[in-house]
């Protein structure tokens, strides 16, 4: 059975820190919608921006992947060091097309504008993510999307 959890940012990150994980829930309280993650026994309030999916799968140094999760291929000489695409993880629902509805990781990022040499992986599946790393993401690292648009 697939474990489904979730990540997020909290509220009062000086107290649960920066990121905490478990079940996720929405509740009414006082006409407004509040957010919270859910870890026994307590359940904190989150920004709900920051909520994200755990896809199941785990990177090569075994880092549970979320939503919003940026991927590499770890780099094999000096110039890939620096110059790389890397991969965002997202849901995608199936809006108009007839296939690929899930957890894709095609939209790829150009760390340093470099796109030479390199093709796009077409599907999200355990086979090439645990040969990748887990290199930040789109709520932590958003100067890594600024630098290549």
């Amino acid at each position: 059975m697939r474990e489904i959890k979730f990540r997020a940012k909290p509220v009062n990150a000086d107290y649960y820190g920066e990121w905490v994980e478990g079940y996720y829930f929405q509740d009414l309280t006082n006409g407004e919608i509040k957010h919270y993650i859910f870890n026994c026994p307590v359940h904190i309030e989150v920004i709900p921006e920051t909520v994200g999916q755990f896809t199941g799968l785990f990177d090569k140094n075994r880092h549970a992947i979320y939503e919003g999760d940026f991927l590499r291929i770890p780099s094999k000489n000096k110039w890939e060091e620096i110059n790389y695409p890397f991969f965002e993880i997202f849901w995608h629902d199936n809006d108009s097309a007839d296939k690929h509805t899930g957890w894709q990781f095609n939209r790829i990022h150009y760390n340093k504008g470099s796109i030479c040499g390199y093709h796009q992986l077409e599907t999200f599946l355990p086979k090439y993510v645990s040969r990748m790393e887990r290199i930040g993401n789109i709520h932590d690292n958003k100067d890594l999307i600024n630098e290549t648009t």
